[in-house]
Formats: C-alpha cells, structure tokens, sequence
C-alpha cells in the first residue's frame, strides 16, 4: 500500500518479476528542489518465509535496505515489532557498527504485556549498504497461549455473566410468575418426597412378605414378629410424614389434582398391608400349631393370590402419578 497523511495515493503500479516485486511510485505533486513529501510504503509478507525454529530459538532472517533506488537517506530507522513474551534478543548485521540499537516497546490488541521493540538507527545510508539482517528470540510456549486462553476465559465468563443477569431477580416485588415458581417448586418437592415415602413403604413390606415365606421352611416364627414390628413401626412414621405432605398439598396452588390418585394410592396400600398382616398371623399359626391340611394350604394359597392382585393395583396406581 501507498499513503499520506490525506489517504490512498492511488498512483503506483506493481509489477511481479521472477523473486522479486518492483514497486513505481508517483506523489500527489512533482518534487522540485527543496520541496518535500511524506508517504507511507507498506507490503506483507508471510513469516514461513523469514523465520525459522532452531531448539526453543526462533530466527529471524531478511534483508536490510533502503525501500528506493538511488536514493542516499541521512536516517533510516527501522523497527522489529516482537511477539509478547519474547526475550533473549539477538541481532546481527554486516554493518552492527554503524547502526545504533535501542529497545521500546509497544502494546497491541489482547496484550497483556508490552512487545519488545528492538529499533535500529542507521545514518548516511545508500545502496551499498544492502545487507541481511539476523534477529534471534526466544518465546516460551506459553505465551503463544496466552490470548488463546484469554480469549476463550473472555467468552467463557460473558456467557456466566449473562447466566446469572438471567436468572437474578432485581425486583423489589416479587410478581406472580415468581409465585407461581415457587409454588411449582414447592410441588415438586412434595410429589417428589411422597415418591420416597410409597417406595420405602413397597420396600419394608416386601422385607415381610420375604420373612413370611422365610418361616414356612425355617420355622422360626420368632424373626417373623421381630420383622412385622420393626415394619409397623416404619409404617407408622411413613404414614405420619404422608399425613403432613397430604397437608401441604391440599393447600398448594393446583396440588389437589393429585390428591385423588394419591388417596386411592394410599387406601390400596392400607388394604396391602391389612393382607399381608393377615397372611403373616395365618402362616405363624400353621407353623406353630403344624397344620398342613389341605384346607389350611388352600387358604394360604388364597391369601397368596389376593396380595400379588393388591401388589398389581398399587404398582399401577403408583406409575399413572408423576412423581419427578
């Protein structure tokens, strides 16, 4: 690119030659004598092609020459821009004792730290003084990391920003949709804790109905009475804890629609455990009075049948409720 101080001088041409690129140039006004003017000459070019990678030590190679042709500069400053985080610098040229080298620095976009700048001054320089220029650094691998990291930390905590601005309520009154969060809230809590209610329930009755059948070939009726105890006694504070949910959401917004179910739910469960306290004292008495009539085994039988129908009633109860 060519520039001034106004904009793009739209006057130059490039033409592309084997290795090398001829740039003609033309100001905005011819140049007589004492007359001056200042532009900005700019070109890229890739680093594959000036840099290299030597064990941790990155090398840059290019040459050092006044930009025009026959033309003799009193000054020319040049300025190596490094990455952040560069260190060690080196540089060497056929012409070290003429040029004079200072440090700057310089911050750029995402930089966390000033670049190291290393500015060489050379004076009365013309043609001859065509020559490579080596600059050696080195950069550790985190640095190259570094606004990788911070641009996805930046993004990363944008999103968490915009998380909780979503989810913070700033109002001093709270409004009905707030109401009706808690309210659902709340209902959830409930049908979720009388899900754990009915299933530990299931859980302590099976435990008997285990012992029960446990007796008819061990005869030990002693850990059937032990077990119907310690059943009857969680039975008792499942069926409290149910009470003080039952309460709760008879009061609840919208809870009383599940009450139905629930009740019919909790009746069937009665009956189960009535049954399966009946089939308990009526499998005791067979063990310990040694009746194994017919008319005792079909009574047994009878029983046994009228709680796996019970069991098949409440299960089905307890699926067609939403207990999540």
């Amino acid at each position: 690119y060519f520039v001034d101080s106004i904009g793009n001088i739209s006057s130059s041409h490039v033409r592309h030659e084997a290795g090398s690129m001829e740039v003609e140039l033309m100001p905005r006004f011819p140049l007589f004598g004492g007359w001056s003017t200042e532009f900005i000459l700019g070109y890229s070019l890739p680093l594959v092609s000036l840099a290299s990678h030597m064990g941790g030590v990155v090398l840059l190679n290019f040459t050092l020459s006044p930009p025009l042709k026959e033309v003799v500069y009193d000054r020319v400053e040049t300025r190596i821009v490094l990455p952040e985080g560069a260190h060690s610098i080196q540089w060497e040229s056929k012409f070290r004792e003429d040029i004079e080298m200072t440090m700057d620095k310089k911050m750029s976009y995402l930089d966390m730290s000033p670049r190291p700048v290393l500015v060489l001054v050379h004076k009365n320089v013309m043609q001859d003084h065509h020559s490579p220029l080596l600059v050696s650094y080195q950069l550790p691998m985190y640095s190259m990391l570094r606004e990788p990291l911070m641009l996805a930390s930046a993004v990363f905590a944008f999103f968490m920003v915009c998380m909780v601005y979503v989810r913070l309520d700033l109002s001093i009154s709270r409004g009905p949709q707030w109401q009706a969060a808690q309210n659902r809230e709340a209902h959830r809590d409930i049908m979720q804790r009388l899900g754990t209610i009915f299933t530990s329930r299931s859980r302590a009755l099976r435990e008997l109905e285990s012992a029960i059948k446990l007796v008819s070939r061990s005869g030990d009726t002693e850990a059937v009475a032990a077990v119907k105890a310690k059943v009857e006694a969680s039975l008792k504070s499942y069926a409290e804890e149910a009470a003080a949910l039952f309460a709760r959401l008879e009061i609840l917004p919208g809870g009383s629609n599940d009450l139905p179910k629930l009740r019919e739910m909790e009746s069937k469960e009665h009956q189960k455990k009535v049954q399966l306290f009946q089939y308990a004292a009526a499998n005791t008495q067979c063990v310990q009075k040694k009746l194994k009539t017919k008319e005792a085994e079909m009574k047994l039988k009878k029983m046994e049948v009228s709680l796996v129908e019970a069991v098949r009633e409440v299960q089905g109860i307890y699926d067609s409720i939403d207990f999540s």
